[in-house]
């Protein structure tokens, strides 16, 4: 067996992903020790162990609290390097994993320094992402060109980006593991009601996930903030930059409530507390269009119907499942139409829908693809 390091260039807080692959790869006596490099931030510990044989070690940089320009930013990334591969040194690691594109440098220098396997990890179609162009794509477009032929695996998150990855670069030693949960009979909850003080008989609509821009979030404000209909309201739960204006909306609206994020090990049983799933990604960038985000999956998994854009991922979960509603635009109208074409949807026939699309789209079977490839490509 091997010791395998996963390298993470956030602090390890949220990590769903990692952590049910790399409790895969130690249930199934691929990896003797997997250990995961992150960054340090206030209120988390340097040192953690997640079970006897995964720990968490999060690098406590002297510049983490300096400017965010380009040259600062450098330097942060050549401090977080040094650490991380003399962390790593001592461990006698075989494989090394990273999670992000700005990784793919520090991972060829680990393989190149260490005598590793390589796995690249694509969480996302990164070099095609919302908001990233000219000269910083330019640069993020190359560095992968070139060093994407050192990676041993390849793993993405979609089979449309997988096709892209194949035809941009040749690639062959690429599989897809979708971001799916661990299968779990769906068990109705009221975590959301109790803690934000929902009436219960409102209909919760759940958006889950990053609070950023590009998901869709500012229009899923403003068609609730103009559609009341006394019966849905919408949860926003999770973090980032949108959290002031969901607060601000939330204050006005008495449909609008907000959720902070919680732990992947409890995120479906708040989950479980709605009853529509809301999954709108703005169509503005390749990444955005083969989407297939993990709340998608973590709605099917609780039982819940959902609303999706019409991006061709989403798109064909939902026909092929015949598990909710494909939106053209976000707005009050076509909310409003979605909720209409949901309730005329056989219940019976809905529940045995997403039952049998849980059992299709959980982890055991994205587990099965993972541990092949290793075994193929490692």
């Amino acid at each position: 067996m091997r010791n395998n390091l996963h390298i993470a260039m956030n602090s390890f807080n949220f990590g769903s992903r990692i952590l049910k692959e790399t409790a895969s790869l130690v249930k199934s006596e691929w990896m003797q020790h997997v250990y995961i490099a992150a960054l340090h931030e206030n209120g988390l510990c340097e040192n953690e162990d997640i079970d006897t044989r995964r720990s968490i070690w999060r690098a406590r940089l002297k510049s983490r609290k300096w400017p965010r320009n380009l040259p600062i930013q450098i330097l942060k990334y050549l401090e977080f390097s040094v650490k991380v591969i003399r962390y790593a040194r001592p461990k006698k690691i075989e494989v090394v994993n990273i999670h992000s594109l700005a990784l793919l440098p520090l991972g060829v220098f680990l393989k190149w320094v260490l005598g590793t396997k390589l796995v690249y990890d694509a969480h996302e179609l990164e070099t095609e992402t919302y908001g990233l162009n000219g000269l910083r794509q330019a640069i993020a477009r190359h560095a992968e060109r070139i060093l994407i032929k050192y990676a041993d695996l390849v793993i993405v998150v979609g089979d449309a980006i997988k096709d892209w990855y194949r035809v941009k670069y040749g690639l062959s030693n690429i599989v897809t593991v979708l971001n799916c949960p661990e299968f779990q009979e769906p068990r109705r909850t009221k975590h959301l009601h109790l803690e934000l003080g929902i009436p219960e008989e409102k209909k919760i609509v759940l958006y889950q996930g990053g609070l950023v821009r590009g998901r869709g979030i500012e229009q899923l404000l403003k068609a609730f903030s103009e559609y009341d209909d006394g019966k849905h309201v919408v949860v926003l739960m999770g973090y980032g930059e949108l959290e002031p204006l969901i607060h601000e909306y939330a204050d006005s609206h008495g449909n609008i409530y907000f959720q902070a994020a919680v732990a992947p090990t409890v995120v479906l049983q708040y989950t479980a507390s709605a009853d529509i799933g809301i999954s709108y990604i703005d169509n503005s960038s390749l990444n955005d269009r083969w989407c297939l985000p993990n709340k998608l999956f973590e709605y099917i998994m609780a039982g819940l119907p959902v609303i999706v854009n019409n991006a061709p991922e989403m798109r064909r979960v939902v026909y092929e499942n015949k598990i909710g509603i494909v939106m053209n635009e976000l707005t009050p109208k076509s909310l409003k139409q979605a909720f209409d074409e949901l309730a005329r949807i056989d219940a019976g026939d809905l529940k045995d829908n997403l039952k049998s699309a849980a059992l299709k789209y959980s982890w055991h079977n994205q587990e099965r693809v993972m541990l092949d490839a290793y075994r193929r490509y490692l």
